[in-house]
């Protein structure tokens, strides 16, 4: 009896064990949810199979696969599967014009109690026929009697890509574009155009824009453009392009110190000086070395109107191209 009894408290042991791989009910289950296609051209048409099983003790019906856009999902080849029984959801992912990173949703939807919807993602990074690396390119700052520092860019054709580029060429005579050595098969099958861009010397004063433009033989990027920024500096420089004269009394004159400086051949030589608003300021220019350096002092003067004042300092050249340069100053007037 006590054998009889032992089998039976067993076998109660190991039901339960066996029945527990199975949930109670359908279950639907997928081990890898997500795939990733990585790098990929456009205009391809890219599938992966899901692996759907049924973890559950009931018949899993699979009812509905709903894809997001530029994916297709077909049904499975089994839309019941018995407890165990496992189908594979193929996805297709067209890229068509898409770019850069992206991920599409599937959505089975089946008759599990707990999931009603089963959620597969498909992600990559896709590449357009060709790109431009870096985009966009700034010179910083620089005289406009010199040339600026060179800037590299690299065309790269995408692995696989059937573009080819027609013309790279910069929008204006200030900017020189060159292409620098062969192209270069790389590691990843694309290959790689290398092109150094300069500002010449002459550019006008301020900030300047301008873009290079590169043609190719792709219908929808026919015209790619790179932005130039550059702020090209003049030969008159000065120390001080705002003044602060911070708080004074209204009996009280102050003063501040701008240094004009000259760089290039010809010399410098400063016909006037304007201060806006008028009548509230004295100049004085003192010449430091003939052609070269000046220094133009700025007084407020004392018996002004009490309150926030701000304006303009006008220096009035010989240089072409450079006829006025400008300062800024800004002051707060109290009573006494």
């Amino acid at each position: 009896m006590r054998k009889i009894a032992l089998a039976l408290l067993l076998l109660a042991a190991i039901a339960p064990a066996q029945t527990a791989s199975f949930a109670a009910g359908p279950k639907i289950g997928c081990a890898d949810r997500t795939w990733n296609f990585g790098s990929v051209p456009q205009d391809r048409e890219l599938k992966h199979k899901f692996l759907i099983k049924n973890e559950g003790n009931a018949l899993l019906e699979l009812k509905q696969v709903i894809p997001t856009c530029a994916c297709t999902a077909a049904l499975p080849d089994k839309r019941r599967l018995a407890p165990g029984e496992s189908t594979f959801v193929e996805t297709t992912l067209k890229t068509g014009k898409l770019k850069g990173r992206i991920s599409k949703t599937i959505t089975v939807v089946s008759n599990d109690p707990g999931k009603r919807q089963l959620q597969l993602i498909v992600t990559g990074e896709i590449l357009p026929p060709f790109y431009v690396k870096p985009s966009a390119l700034q010179f910083g700052k620089f005289s406009k009697t010199n040339t600026s520092k060179p800037i590299p860019f690299t065309v790269v054709l995408t692995a696989g890509s059937v573009a080819k580029i027609e013309t790279v060429r910069s929008s204006s005579n200030l900017l020189d574009v060159q292409q620098v050595g062969e192209p270069q098969k790389r590691a990843d099958g694309s290959v790689a155009l290398n092109y150094v861009a300069t500002v010449k010397a002459g550019a006008p004063v301020g900030l300047l824009r301008e873009r290079i433009d590169i043609t190719s033989n792709v219908k929808n990027m026919r015209l790619n453009v790179v932005s130039v920024t550059a702020d090209v500096a003049g030969e008159v420089q000065l120390s001080q392009a705002n003044l602060n004269f911070g708080r004074c009394t209204k009996d009280e004159a102050k003063s501040r110190e701008i240094m004009v400086l000259k760089s290039g051949a010809a010399d410098l030589e400063i016909k006037s000086v304007d201060v806006t608003p008028k009548g509230r300021f004295e100049t004085e220019i003192v010449t430091i070395e003939k052609g070269r350096k000046y220094k133009v002092k700025v007084t407020l003067k004392a018996g002004g109107k009490v309150g926030y004042l701000r304006g303009r300092v006008q220096i009035n050249t010989n240089c072409p191209g450079e006829n006025s340069v400008h300062a800024w100053f800004h002051a707060f007037v109290k009573r006494n």
